[in-house]
């Protein structure tokens, strides 16, 4: 990105907006626009303000501009872009920007430790094993088993249906 007005002669205001994500802008670009020029960093709408050569310097940065999608969000957003300058004058200018699908890894939360004696009634394995999935609340499978130890025809492993989950 960058910026030209032909009668330029002082700050300007740059305000990036976009739909479904945050914008940040890097405060410590050489010769660009400082922190004290940067409002709403790390937002959905960030503006800047001053010269010309500050805010090209800092639109020129390498990741000096960091568009973060929403959470669990994909599709199209767009970073529309308005500029104000001394005078009065305005100018506005979009970027489309595309947001590709990420499958988030499932969350296991599992800490029991199962002591059995041979003969003993069955025993809950892990009362406190939890699953989540930020992708969604839905999951369509998943497998348990006897990881050491096991003894064919005399280790069992059983699963109790709930109302929102059944298992074989």
């Amino acid at each position: 990105l960058s910026l030209t007005d032909i009668d330029a002669t002082g700050n300007e205001t740059v305000t990036l907006t976009v739909a479904h994500g945050t914008v940040t802008v890097d405060t410590t670009v050489a010769g660009g626009v400082g922190a004290a020029g940067v409002t709403g960093n790390g937002t959905a709408t960030v503006t800047l303000v001053g010269t010309l050569a500050q805010l090209n310097a800092t639109l020129a940065g390498t990741n000096a501009l960091v568009y973060r999608g929403s959470l669990n969000f994909n599709g199209t957003d767009s970073l529309a872009i308005g500029v104000t300058d001394s005078t009065g004058g305005t100018a506005a200018g979009t970027v489309a920007i595309t947001v590709y699908n990420v499958h988030d890894p499932l969350a296991v939360t599992a800490g029991g430790a199962l002591t059995f004696v041979e003969g003993n009634a069955a025993t809950v394995a892990d009362a406190g094993l939890t699953v989540s999935n930020e992708d969604g609340a839905n999951l369509t499978g998943a497998k348990v088993s006897i990881t050491a130890g096991y003894v064919a025809g005399q280790d069992v492993l059983n699963f109790v249906n709930t109302g929102a989950i059944t298992g074989t």
